[in-house]
């Protein structure tokens, strides 16, 4: 299961807007941990980071954990030019 970790995502093409906040992001890990699943989390930008640092130290998500990070879409971070 894919998990942003940050606030806000913004879908423009569908006018979405997703809020995950830590209350949110503690019960999916809770989730996570009771049903052995280990979730890849994505990263929109670079302080969603400390986000994901923030859940490991205060014991919500287990390490390793596994980032995919979005780049190239309106809003977030965008990736260098020859990637």
């Amino acid at each position: 299961m894919e998990v942003p970790v940050g606030d806000p995502v913004y879908r423009h093409d569908r006018g979405l807007y997703l809020s995950n906040t830590f209350k949110t992001l503690k019960q999916f890990c809770n989730f996570f941990r009771e049903s052995g699943t280990k979730p890849e989390i994505e990263i929109y930008d670079v302080g969603m980071i400390n986000n994901v640092a923030f859940m490991i130290e205060a014991g919500h998500l287990q390490k390793p954990v596994y980032l995919q990070f979005v780049l190239g879409i309106l809003g977030p971070s965008s990736p260098p030019w020859k990637t």
